[in-house]
């Protein structure tokens, strides 16, 4: 596996992302527990796992670039194509 530079913290906050998408969902969490919240509530669950998401791919990516998995040039291919920025 490539990276390291930051422990893999991006494996954590996609963790992140799926529990928060579950917990938006009305499915239980890993303890089993579920939690009930009203649609605007719900919405919000859904934005911070969209935040969270986008925050793991840009570690992800500086990460390769850190450790000379990406040169400058695919760093910032891959940064635009994956966060929404290429055009």
């Amino acid at each position: 596996m490539s990276g390291g530079k930051f422990n893999y913290v991006q494996d954590n906050l996609r963790y992140v992302v799926e529990e928060l998408k579950d917990l938006a969902e009305g499915r239980p969490d890993e303890d089993g527990d579920t939690f009930e919240m009203g649609e605007e509530a719900r919405e919000l669950f859904i934005e911070a796992a969209q935040i969270v998401s986008k925050a793991a791919i840009a570690i992800h990516r500086c990460d390769w670039f850190l450790s000379y998995d990406d040169g400058e040039e695919s760093f910032i291919e891959r940064w635009k194509e994956e966060m929404g920025g290429g055009e």
